[in-house]
This record gives C-alpha cells, structure tokens and sequence, in this order.
C-alpha cells in the first residue's frame, strides 16, 4: 500500500504507522525484520543491515520500526493492517524457537495472527513464560479458552530446554500440561543433538542436491541426498575468522556430495559466502510445512521418516574440513 505521511517535527515512523492501523509482527521491537516498506529516502541504519540484502537496500527497502521522519514521506507499506478479531472455536499453535525469539502464530486451518516475541537466555523458565504469555494474550484477543494442540519447533538447543529434559528424540505428542502450556496436547516434531526441527521443516521439501544455510545464532549446513548431512558452526558475524569458516565448510561440502543448489538466509551473518556462489533465499518454507504437518498425520509420518535419515557431521574432527580451513 502507497502511503504519504506529513509532519511538522520528528516523529517515530512505527508510532505513526501503528496509528494508521498497522501491524508490528514483534511489536516494532526490532527483533523480526518482517516491518518492511519501501522508501529509499530513509537512510540505510544498523537493524537494515543486520536484515536486508544489499539488493534490498539498493531497492529502497527498509525496516520501520527503528525509523524517523521529519518531513513529508512517500513510502510503500508492506505490513498488514489489523483486523477486526474473531470468535476462534478450535485453534491451533504453531512456535518456532529461534535464538532468543519465538514467533507464535495462531491457526484454525489458515494462519489467523502472529507475532514474534523476545525471552531472556535460553531456559527452561524464560521459553516457557514467553510463550504462555503471548500465547494467553492471542487467545483473549480472539474468545478462546487454550488451543487444542500447539507444535513447537526449533532448534535443538531450544527445544531441549523447552522440553526440561524430557526425552523428546523423535517427536511425539504429549499432554500440554507437562510443558505448563495452554493447549490439550503439545506437539514436538522429531529433534535430536545438532539437528533441530525448525530446520527439518525448512528443508523437508527442498529437492535433492540442495546445500541449505541456516542463521540464527549459529550457521547450520544442511544437505539433502541420498542421506541428509547435517553439521553446525557456532561463530560471531563480525569475527573475520568466520568467513574462513563458512568458506571452508562450503568447500568441503562441494567435495563431499556435489551440491546444485546453495540457499541461505538474508541476513548478515552470511554475506561472507557472496564469492563462493551464495544464492539468499526467499520465504522460509518451515512455516507452511508446520501448517500441513497440523492438519494431516500423512505429513507428521513423513516428518519422522526424513528425520531417520539425518547424520551429523562433526567438522572438527574432519581432516579435510581442516585442511581447508587452513588454506584458507
């Protein structure tokens, strides 16, 4: 939507974009990278870079939430307005645990609302809080007691202290109330040590021969063949070491099983890999498979099929990964 909004004196871009009836999918924290719009006149600000593509950026593209404008402003909004809620009588959950963010989306065959909200560190109490939270505030938002099943998905990491321990390898349904969770059941698609199942989500429908890159606090490789490699690389983005690494972990995947394709996320973590043949990829697949796993045990089958078929890849005590961190 084309908008032109006029002011007499600096005014925040996301106040005046949530008075126009705008929705912020995280509130206009700064933590999704989803307020996009399009107004080259903006200047380019560190939350842009973090992420925007430079293609993006050239474009005109910005996020909003971190805006100001002090004068007359053509932009293009590509939020969504908010819409008058509903009485919701069977609904459905869908978390996806990331580094420190989760975004919940509330479904009842399509996907009705979601958001993306911040906890602290990486624990059993901070996940579980954060989700019951916003999860209750969806459900008073749409006249809704609690959902009938809510899937959680994530990385390993994530989902290992979501689950308090439990014994959640291979996925399963649970009652929701062992997890404190405001649903009937919980379900955890399969996960295991170094294969996460916001990952499995995202890949489960790429084609074979397809190298994945994943970002979000660390950078995941997945491949999928014959057998679908896995292997992580915790690093910093501004340590210059870390371009070695990505370099090196790509190489020795090109020699390993010959991949065709190259996807990875827009963002900056991966801006190192532009010189070896990086292709950024478009919308992330895992939400829409999360959806039909929802709906059909067909794809939940197929789910725990894809996930027998993992191998992690311990890189580090790979000889020839090392020697192609060596050369550089």
């Amino acid at each position: 939507m084309k908008l032109i909004l006029k002011t007499q004196q600096p005014e925040s871009l996301r106040d005046r974009l949530i008075a126009e009836g705008f929705r912020f999918p995280c509130g206009g924290k700064g933590v999704c990278g989803r307020c996009r719009i399009v107004a080259p006149a903006l200047p380019v600000t560190a939350l842009d870079r973090r992420f925007l593509t430079d293609d993006e950026m050239t474009r005109g593209v910005r996020l909003a939430c971190d805006k100001t404008f002090d004068k007359e402003l053509h932009l293009e909004c590509m939020l969504d307005r908010a819409t008058p809620e509903r009485k919701l009588d069977d609904p459905e959950v869908i978390v996806f645990l990331g580094s420190r963010t989760a975004e919940i989306s509330l479904t009842d065959g399509d996907i009705v609302d979601s958001v993306v909200v911040e906890y602290g560190d990486c624990t059993t109490r901070e996940i579980r809080a954060a989700i019951d939270k916003e999860a209750i505030e969806m459900f008073e938002r749409y006249h809704c007691a609690k959902a009938n099943v809510m899937m959680v998905a994530g990385g390993w990491r994530e989902i290992e202290a979501f689950a308090a321990g439990s014994d959640v390898e291979g996925g399963g349904r649970y009652e929701a109330a062992r997890f404190s969770m405001p649903a009937e059941e919980v379900y955890l698609p399969p996960v295991k040590g170094g294969a996460g199942s916001g990952d499995l989500l995202e890949i489960a429908d790429r084609e074979d021969g397809t190298l994945t890159v994943i970002a979000d606090g660390t950078l995941r490789f997945w491949y999928r063949g014959d057998s679908i490699l896995t292997a992580e690389i915790p690093f910093k983005p501004d340590d210059p070491y870390g371009a070695r690494v990505i370099k090196a972990t790509l190489r020795y995947f090109a020699e390993e099983v010959i991949p065709t394709t190259f996807i990875g996320s827009e963002n900056d973590y991966v801006r190192f890999t532009g010189a070896v043949g990086f292709v950024p990829k478009g919308s992330s697949l895992a939400r829409d498979k999360a959806l039909a796993a929802m709906q059909s045990n067909r794809v939940k089958t197929a789910l725990d099929r894809l996930y027998r078929r993992v191998e992690t890849v311990d890189l580090v005590n790979e000889d020839r990964w090392q020697q192609l961190l060596a050369s550089g």
